[in-house]
């Protein structure tokens, strides 16, 4: 089932009941977040070709994720819906959503180039001189993201 873009799993497991004398503990929590990975494309759900051995391990354990919900089929906005917790008709600027600091790209379609001719910092554009986004260029942006 391809159709599944974008796979996210939350799994919540208390890890006992507290009675009012003694103080709660905390839950463990088990996040997946599995960006361009549909159903067929692992082991336990038929796939031949990727190994997912740890995936297949959970699931001869008996954790076999059956449902999943995304925000929306690509990517970028799916994830933006997921961290601000609205559908994709709120994710447009970060900082009016709730991210206190921004450097990227502010555009999926732009996102597909690591030399791209700009990228964002907060609300100003922040340009890439010797990149035209169409090729390789001088610099290449995933530097730039992972140094801010």
């Amino acid at each position: 089932m391809r159709g599944f873009m974008t796979a996210v799993a939350l799994v919540f497991a208390a890890t006992g009941a507290a009675t009012a004398a003694e103080p709660t503990q905390k839950p463990n929590v088990i996040f997946v977040l599995s960006d361009d990975l549909a159903q067929g494309d692992v082991g336990c759900y038929g796939q031949k070709f990727i190994k997912t051995p740890h995936l297949d391990a959970m699931a001869k354990g008996g954790m076999r994720f059956t449902q999943t919900y995304c925000g929306t089929s690509v990517c970028a906005p799916s994830r933006t819906s997921l961290m601000i917790g609205q559908h994709t008709g709120h994710t447009g600027s970060p900082l009016k959503v709730g991210l206190d600091h921004f450097f990227g790209y502010n555009c999926q379609l732009h996102a597909h180039s690591y030399f791209p001719a700009y990228l964002y910092r907060d609300d100003k554009r922040f340009d890439l001189l010797g990149n035209d986004g169409k090729g390789v260029g001088k610099t290449y942006a995933q530097n730039l993201i992972a140094d801010e």
